[in-house]
């Protein structure tokens, strides 16, 4: 009996070797065929050869559907055929014949987001892509829902090439969608309501950033700085002070503390800020 029991054991362990070996393969040849494809699909975007981009893409849908990098790549087949189309375009008025093709690369990306929502460079296309076609109001609030679900997960992002060290690159991402914004803003000094509008998403942006990332002395400064542009000067010290403990020799921030009290007509203490800003340099 103990004989039997044996050899029905060492049945089992060979039979189990065997299935991990051909998973090892099945998972060595899937990795070999994506591969393949995403050669395939480099070379015809590099090329500009839209046809060629289809039908990669064709084909690699239909055996590997739930592929992540088929999911980037038929994004960025909608993505990069906006941009050549946009730039034959005679008008903007021309640009709306372009929303559905956006409308497919956003149910693509959303659909990959939903099915990787770890995946942070998924996010930042969508991102970017939103900030391409200045849909401000979809920017922002896809930056915050990112802020969200990094905060619902501890910020263990999962990026292609990088191990460790993703609060870095959100904070530092933030900071570059917010400068972004800020870009568009046309008038400083008698702001139209698409800067109002544009001042108030950085606010938001910005709140929520030093909300999860209280030190990242960026984000402290861009909020007073929105307060500053609605001169709601109490608020713009208030946080100005902040990213002065966080940092006493921040530059820009000594900066903006002058700035802000010249405005109030504090001009002693415009002059202190002045003076400690020449003592750095």
């Amino acid at each position: 009996m103990r004989k039997k029991s044996y050899f029905c054991i060492l049945k089992i362990v060979e039979l189990m070797k065997r299935m991990i070996l051909f998973a090892a393969a099945v998972l060595l040849s899937a990795t070999m065929m994506a591969q393949a494809y995403q050669d395939r699909f480099d070379a015809a975007l590099s090329a500009g050869n839209i046809q060629q981009q289809r039908q990669v893409l064709a084909e690699w849908v239909v055996d590997a559907p739930e592929d992540i990098d088929c999911y980037i790549a038929r994004y960025n087949y909608f993505v990069n055929y906006i941009g050549e189309e946009a730039s034959r375009l005679a008008d903007e008025a021309q640009f709306a014949t372009l929303a559905p093709i956006a409308d497919s690369a956003f149910a693509v990306i959303d659909e990959a987001i939903g099915r990787y929502p770890n995946r942070l460079d998924l996010r930042f296309g969508k991102i970017y892509f939103l900030g391409v076609l200045r849909q401000w109001d979809a920017f922002a609030d896809e930056i915050l829902a990112t802020l969200n679900h990094s905060e619902g997960i501890e910020h263990l992002w999962s990026f292609p090439n990088m191990d460790g060290g993703m609060v870095d690159v959100v904070t530092e991402s933030m900071l570059d969608y917010q400068s972004t914004m800020f870009d568009a803003v046309d008038n400083w000094d008698q702001p139209t309501a698409a800067d109002t509008a544009m001042m108030l998403r950085i606010r938001k942006v910005a709140k929520r950033t030093v909300q999860l990332f209280p030190r990242d002395i960026a984000s402290v400064n861009i909020l007073a700085t929105t307060y500053t542009f609605f001169k709601e000067y109490e608020s713009a010290i208030k946080y100005l002070q902040r990213a002065e403990r966080i940092d006493p020799n921040d530059y820009v921030v000594l900066g903006n503390m002058r700035d802000v009290y010249e405005l109030m007509g504090k001009k002693k203490l415009a002059k202190q800020y002045q003076d400690r800003m020449k003592n750095l340099e």
